[in-house]
């Protein structure tokens, strides 16, 4: 999601201008899109799998089990169910401003998740780019106009890993231009268990660390 979370916006009294700073948005688009599909395009499940959550089992504390509430049945998404979840709120009417790059498999990606939020009732405004403007007009631009996308980020090594995946896309201190925090996340409780994680003097306790931030995260 993109910009700042919500303790963040709060103290500058922005939270209700960008549709995906509301946590029940950003609920709903994760239950309605088929996971399972997206596997297809990148290759199938020998390549790619679902995880429902932020770090993969490769990275310590990955490997620990997390509460995702947006696992559907087979992954396969649950339009019905997320377009209700919007409707208990109160949301509507919603339009969201997609950026992807115009190469590759990344169209397909953007097309799937169009149709599965379209299914949902939450119209997707597509924006083919560039595949370098991708990032360089769009996801490292703070003041950028898009709500959701789909970049791409590797770890530097496996193992305890967490300061070369979690911290560069979901450390509200490395937020700004040209950061890995596309959506300029905020979370002050995040942010804690991030620095126990770092400060951690073993592998076990960093990873039970980087699980809990995962948790928090993925709710």
């Amino acid at each position: 999601t993109r910009r700042r979370g919500l303790e963040g916006l709060q103290s500058e009294g922005r939270g209700a201008a960008v549709p995906v700073n509301r946590v029940d948005v950003r609920e709903a688009i994760n239950v309605a899109i088929d996971k399972t599909a997206i596997v297809k395009i990148m290759g199938g499940p020998t390549v790619a799998t679902p995880m429902n959550r932020i770090l993969p089992p490769e990275i310590i504390g990955g490997e620990l089990p997390v509460d995702s509430p947006f696992v559907t049945e087979e992954d396969k998404g649950d339009p019905d169910l997320a377009r209700s979840m919007l409707a208990d709120a109160g949301i509507s009417g919603l339009t969201l401003k997609m950026p992807y790059g115009n190469a590759g498999k990344a169209p397909s990606i953007a097309q799937a998740i169009q149709q599965d939020l379209g299914d949902a009732s939450i119209e997707v405004e597509l924006i083919p780019t560039l595949p370098n403007l991708f990032y360089t007009s769009y996801l490292f631009v703070p003041e950028a106009d898009w709500d959701i996308a789909v970049p791409t980020w590797l770890p530097d090594w496996y193992g305890n890993a967490g300061r070369t995946f979690f911290v560069p896309l979901l450390d509200g201190r490395t937020c700004g231009a040209n950061s890995a925090n596309f959506g300029c996340y905020d979370n002050r409780t995040i942010n804690g268990l991030i620095d126990q994680a770092l400060e951690a003097p073993t592998a076990d306790e960093a990873g039970q660390a980087w699980a809990e931030a995962d948790q928090e995260a993925t709710e």
